[in-house]
């Protein structure tokens, strides 16, 4: 799955043209991630993250999905959830 989420994001860059904008894909719970995401929480199944680029807004239309920031890098997360939502308790 992870090595068809690199190629898909691949094509998504190439198709909004920042080709030479590089990115990690990392599987949350498998891979070790970068020490930044200890100050993120993690809900899906994987994290990509990339350098800020000035076609962000663009990258989150393409992708119907907020894309968040954090220092000098963007991300996004894709595949299942792995954190349940936050419903309120009924008594």
């Amino acid at each position: 799955m992870k090595e068809s989420l690199k190629r898909h994001i691949t094509n998504i860059f190439s198709s909004l043209h920042v080709e030479n904008i590089p990115f990690n894909v990392y599987e949350c719970g498998i891979d070790v991630l970068p020490k930044w995401t200890n100050q993120i929480q993690l809900t899906h199944e994987f994290l990509i993250c990339c350098e800020l680029f000035s076609n962000g807004e663009k990258l989150q239309k393409f992708l119907s999905k907020e894309i968040h920031q954090h220092e000098n890098y963007a991300y996004w997360f894709e595949g299942d959830r792995i954190i349940e939502d936050e419903q309120p308790k009924h008594d």
